[in-house]
């Protein structure tokens, strides 16, 4: 059987599914994370661990096409070094960055602007097969509206009650509550020990106190209208105003808060262009799927 294998690789896990030529799974395999910006050695080794696992008792002149998705590829030559790594499998393969992957993934390679907003956040518009990105920057100098942006947000306003010399807030108590801590200063000590994830946790606990919680309300609301601001500049750069533009939601902050969601939503209402949503309906790694019936295969 002719098959196709799809790879999303990230902070958290690496998911491997082989697709036949029809696009329906054949099997699934997860690792641990892949994101060699984190840890070289082990990402690469749980990215390998998975294309081995989906190889085994598989012939390997029958794979059409390996297709990896991977966040940060585009920089510090990664891409050139995992490629050199992925040569002893003797596949046929591709490498994208994560966000490329769910864009075909969602839009089946068609044109369309895709909003990722999960513990980072970024838009990755297609037009006629070229890319247009706005905002991924990671959590130091960008991801505006992501998980680790709502967290960073929450720690903020603590640190500004305190200088305010404001009792804590209630979005404040539950922060303590949730690090069992008593005060501001301890709060600190915890969050600089936190690590990216845990930072964007903290979007959960902010989403829980938000209905009786207006300063946890707007934090959200800034979210999604930061959100919206990156498709606008995305639409913009595209020069793809006054039309119909296809919008795909991806990530656990724009698919599943409803705060971030509604602000979203509602600034686009006043948007240049017509929004057309599009939810998430498949694994990301569906994306070498449509991939390979766009782009058909590649020499071995």
């Amino acid at each position: 059987m002719k098959y196709i294998i799809g790879i999303d690789s990230g902070g958290t896990k690496t998911e491997a599914i082989v697709y036949d030529l029809a696009g329906n799974e054949q099997q699934r395999l997860n690792t641990g994370f892949g994101n060699l910006l984190v840890d070289k050695k082990q990402g690469l080794a749980n990215i390998k661990a998975a294309i081995t696992g989906v190889l085994a008792n598989r012939n390997l002149s029958e794979c059409q096409l390996l297709v990896l998705g991977l966040a940060g590829i585009d920089s510090g030559g990664l891409k050139k070094f995992l490629a050199a790594e992925l040569a002893e499998f003797q596949i046929p393969f591709v490498l994208l960055n994560d966000a490329q992957l769910a864009h075909y993934a969602q839009f089946k390679g068609e044109s369309g602007i895709l909003v990722i907003a999960g513990t980072g956040s970024v838009c990755l518009g297609m037009k006629a097969n070229t890319w247009y990105r706005v905002g991924g920057w990671g959590h130091l100098f960008g991801d505006e509206g992501s998980g680790y942006y709502i967290g960073k947000c929450a720690v903020q306003q603590a640190l500004a009650e305190y200088d305010a010399g404001l009792a804590p807030s209630l979005l404040t108590n539950q922060l303590f509550t949730h690090f069992n801590i008593t005060n501001t200063l301890a709060l600190v000590k915890v969050a600089y020990q936190l690590t990216k994830n845990q930072v964007a946790e903290l979007a959960k606990i902010i989403a829980e106190v938000a209905p009786c919680e207006p300063l946890a309300a707007n934090i959200l609301t800034e979210a999604g209208h930061a959100l919206g601001e990156e498709v606008q500049k995305t639409v913009n750069k595209m020069q793809v105003n006054n039309q119909v533009i296809s919008i795909g939601l991806n990530g656990s902050v724009i698919e599943h808060n409803p705060y971030v969601r509604q602000a979203f939503f509602t600034y686009l209402e006043q948007a240049s262009f017509i929004p057309n949503f599009i939810e998430k309906e498949t694994s990301s790694t569906k994306g070498a799927y449509y991939y390979f019936k766009k782009n058909g295969a590649i020499n071995k």
